[in-house]
This record gives structure tokens, sequence and C-alpha cells, in this order.
């Protein structure tokens, strides 16, 4: 099994070969330590743990390398020195591990692009790729119909929309909704919710 999941590694490798050399050569995770150790690993064909890893990774440096130059350099002036650089090469590392779903590389890459634009700051960041390491993606749509439709003050949760409010990209709002001094609860956006789905349709 080592050997054919090192085998489909090199194979992934070789097909991206180009598009890493120009990674490593113009892209903004080029000064980001341990994603420049990392595309340096998957270039040689070397251990990467897994073959979802690497398709995950060159799948990020695809999406990510075509920032303009002056873009990348003030980016880097606002992370800081190099142990600032390193914390957020091994973020992003995690990241790409966790997710279940290879169209969430995409996703993790349009978030960390707005992170480079200056867009979003660095917590906002974290907290809009921690949605994205927890949503199911069957739910956009939803997520989608309730920011663009004048949906807000629903009061019936369906099964997509009560996911959506458990990781806080919607939200509830309570109010008392009879004689008897009962309370109810509405639907209703968030910030978070707003932002996420702003850097996604965006970027």
């Amino acid at each position: 099994h080592f050997s054919v999941r090192r085998r489909n590694i090199i194979v992934v490798a070789d097909l991206g070969e180009a598009m890493i050399d120009q990674a490593l050569a113009d892209g903004v995770v080029r000064d980001v330590p341990i994603l420049g150790s990392l595309l340096r690993v998957v270039r040689t064909g070397g251990a990467v743990r897994d073959y979802m890893f690497t398709k995950k990774v060159l799948g990020f440096l695809q999406r990510t390398a075509r920032e303009p130059h002056a873009v990348r350099m003030a980016f880097l002036d606002r992370v800081g020195g190099p142990a600032e650089r390193r914390k957020l090469g091994e973020t992003l590392v995690l990241l790409l591990d966790r997710l279940d779903d290879m169209e969430k590389t995409d996703l993790l890459a349009r978030i960390f692009i707005a992170l480079v634009r200056g867009r979003v700051t660095y917590d906002q960041f974290r907290r809009l790729s921690g949605a994205l390491d927890r949503i199911a993606l069957t739910a956009v749509p939803e997520l989608r119909r309730f920011y663009r439709e004048p949906r807000e003050g629903v009061t019936i949760a369906g099964e997509d929309l009560t996911h959506l409010a458990s990781i806080g990209l919607v939200g509830m709002r309570f109010f008392p909704a009879g004689w008897d001094a009962s309370t109810g609860g509405a639907f209703a956006t968030t910030e978070l919710g707003a932002q996420f789905l702003d850097v996604l349709e965006s970027v």
C-alpha cells in the first residue's frame, strides 16, 4: 500500500510540476516557511503523508499563485517576521489537512486570497476558515438563498438552516411570542455568514 501511495503522490507531483515551479518562483506562499518547505517536498515526490493531502496542497497553490507581486509583498509586510510567517504556514497546513471535501480546497484558497488582499483580518480569516471546516457543502445553496432573498425572520427550520445556525453562519433572534409570555424565535443574518458568502462569491 505504501508503494502505491508513494507512486500516486509522485504522479500528482509530476502533473503539477510546472504549477509548483511557478508557485515557488512567484506565489505568495513562497515566503511562508512551512508551505515553502512543503512545496519542495511535493516537487521532489517526497514523503507527503497522503495522496489526497497532496491534491489539496496542489489545488490550493494553483488558486493562490496568481496574486500580483505588489499585493503579495504588502501582505507579507502585514504578516510580520519569520515567526509570524511560520505560524501562518502551520495554520494553513492544518486547515488543508482537516478539509473533508476537495471542493473546500478552492474555498479555503478564496478565504486566504481575501486575507492576502487585506479584505479580512487574520482573526476573521480564522473564523471563516473554521466555518468552512464545519460546513456541509450541501448547505451552501440554502445559505445563499437565506442571504440573497428576503427570508430573514423565517421561523421554520429546515435541516440545512439548522446546520448553518449551529456553526454561526445564520443566527437566531428571540422575541415574546404570545399572551402567556412564552418566547419564540426566528433565524437572522450574522456578520460571519454575510462575510463568508461575500468572500466565496467575490474572490
